[in-house]
C-alpha cells in the first residue's frame, strides 16, 4: 500500500514539474517604476555667443592711414590711441588759418580804434551844430530887434548850415566804419570757425578707442590712403557677451524673460553654467533647415550668470564672440509630481495617451492623462500611481493581458547591471 502512495506522489511531482516547464514564460519587457520627484519642461537649441555692442573705428576723415599696429585680441581702454593719421597737411592747414585769424583779429582792432574816432568826431561836430542853431536864433531875435544887422543874421544862418552839413557827413562816415566793421567781424568769426574746424580735423585724426575691450578685428594695418567711413577696427567688451539662440515660434511661446537656462557646449567645458533670459525679440525670420524646410525662429537673448565669464575665464575658457554653445531654456516646473520615461507613453490610435503598466507579470492597458514633458521624461497626472511599474518602449506585439517577465531598468542616479 505504502509503495503504491509513493508511486502516485511522485507522478504528482512530475506532473508538476513538466507543467512548470511547459509554461509559458512570459514575454520579457524593460520596465521602469512610476516615482515620485522633480521634472523641468525646457526647449532646448543650438546657439551662439555675441557681443551686444560692437563698435566700429572708422576713418574719420579723407587722409592717409599710419600702420595700426594692434592685432585682434589686443586689449584697448577707453580713451586709448588706437590709430593716427598722417597730419602734416591738417597741421598747415591750422597754421595757415591761424595766421589769417591773426591779421583779422588786427583788422578788427583797428576798425574798433576807428569807431573811437568817429564817435568823438560825431559829438564834437554836433557840438558845433547845436552851438550854430543857439548862435543863429539869437542873431535872428536880435536882428528882429534892430541889435544885429542882417548880416550878422545871414553869417549865422550860413555858418549853421555848414555845421549840419559836417555833422551829417561825421554820421554817414560813422555808419561806414560801423558797416566795415561788421563785415570785418564777420569775416574773423568766419575764419574763427575754420580754425575751430582745422582743430577738430586735427585732433580727430588721432584715432582713439570709445570703450574699454579688446580687438575683434583689424581691417586695415598698413599706411595708405582711405576716404572717410572707411572701417579700420572693429572693438567689442568681452564683459558684456551674452548668447543668442534662434528658436522655432511654436516653442518661443512658452519662453518668458527671467527663465533660467543651462549653457553648455565644448567652448563652456564639462559642466554647463547658468544663465537668464533677457530679451525675446518682437519679429521672427525665416530659416532654411538643414533638410531644406522652411521654419520660422525668433531670437531670444540669454544673459550669463554672474560671475560664469569670470570663472570660464580663471578655468581657462576665454569666450568670444561668435562661439558655439547649446542652452537648455526651463520654461516650468514642478516638485513631488508622478514621473515616469518619456518611452514609457504612448498615444493610442485615437490620439490619446496610453502605457502598459504590469500587474501580477499580467500587461494593463492604461489611458492617462500627462503634464509637463522634456526630452526624457512625462508628468503623470492622473493613470499611473507611485510605484506601478511601466513598459518602456513597448513592442508594437504586445496586448494588453499578456503575459511578461519585467526587467527593471536602472533608476535615475543608478548605474545600470
Amino acid at each position: 500500500m505504502k509503495k503504491r502512495y509513493w508511486s502516485i506522489a511522485l507522478l504528482l511531482i512530475v506532473a508538476v514539474f513538466i507543467w512548470i516547464w511547459m509554461a509559458p514564460r512570459g514575454v520579457p519587457v524593460d520596465v521602469a517604476v512610476a516615482r515620485r520627484g522633480v521634472i523641468r519642461e525646457y526647449v532646448e537649441e543650438r546657439a551662439k555667443t555675441r557681443l551686444p555692442d560692437i563698435y566700429e573705428i572708422t576713418m574719420p576723415l579723407n587722409g592717409r592711414i599710419l600702420p595700426i599696429t594692434l592685432r585682434e585680441g589686443d586689449r584697448v581702454t577707453s580713451g586709448e590711441v588706437v590709430a593716427r593719421m598722417d597730419t602734416e597737411e591738417l597741421e598747415e592747414d591750422l597754421l595757415r588759418i591761424g595766421k589769417q585769424v591773426e591779421v583779422a583779429q588786427r583788422t578788427l582792432d583797428n576798425h574798433d580804434r576807428s569807431l573811437e574816432q568817429s564817435e568823438q568826431t560825431m559829438i564834437a561836430s554836433k557840438a558845433r551844430m547845436d552851438n550854430s542853431e543857439s548862435q543863429s536864433a539869437r542873431m535872428t531875435r536880435l536882428a528882429q530887434q534892430n541889435a544885429r544887422s542882417e548880416s550878422e543874421r545871414d553869417n549865422a544862418e550860413v555858418k549853421l548850415v555848414e555845421d549840419r552839413v559836417e555833422y551829417r557827413k561825421d554820421v554817414l562816415e560813422d555808419a561806414k566804419l560801423r558797416t566795415n566793421r561788421g563785415n570785418a567781424e564777420l569775416n574773423y568769426e568766419e575764419l574763427v570757425s575754420r580754425k575751430r574746424e582745422a582743430q577738430s580735423r586735427l585732433d580727430k585724426a588721432t584715432i582713439r578707442s570709445p570703450v574699454d575691450g579688446i580687438v575683434l578685428q583689424r581691417q586695415t594695418a598698413n599706411e595708405r590712403w582711405l576716404p572717410a567711413g572707411t572701417l579700420l577696427l572693429q572693438v567689442g567688451s568681452l564683459d558684456e557677451l551674452e548668447v543668442e539662440a534662434e528658436i522655432l515660434t511654436q516653442d518661443v511661446v512658452r519662453i518668458n524673460v527671467g527663465d533660467t537656462v543651462d549653457i553648455e557646449g565644448p567652448a563652456i567645458g564639462p559642466h554647463p553654467v547658468a544663465g537668464r533670459v533677457t530679451r525675446i525679440y518682437p519679429q521672427g525670420f525665416t530659416k532654411r533647415s538643414s533638410l531644406g524646410v522652411e521654419q520660422q525662429r525668433v531670437l531670444v537673448v540669454v544673459a550669463f550668470a554672474k560671475d560664469v565669464l569670470n570663472q570660464l575665464g580663471r578655468e581657462g575658457r576665454e569666450l568670444g564672440a561668435d562661439f558655439r554653445v547649446r542652452v537648455r531654456i526651463y520654461t516650468e516646473s514642478k516638485e513631488a509630481t508622478i514621473v515616469v520615461p518619456r518611452a514609457a507613453v504612448f498615444r493610442s490610435a485615437s490620439g490619446e495617451w496610453q502605457s502598459y503598466v504590469v500587474h501580477d507579470k499580467i500587461l494593463e492597458l492604461r489611458d492617462i492623462v500627462v503634464g509637463l514633458q522634456n526630452d526624457f521624461d512625462v508628468e503623470i497626472v492622473s493613470g499611473i500611481r507611485e510605484g506601478e511599474q511601466l513598459v518602456v518602449a513597448p513592442e508594437a506585439s504586445l496586448r494588453k493581458g499578456n503575459r511578461v517577465t519585467a526587467r527593471p531598468l536602472p533608476q535615475e542616479g543608478q548605474a545600470a547591471p
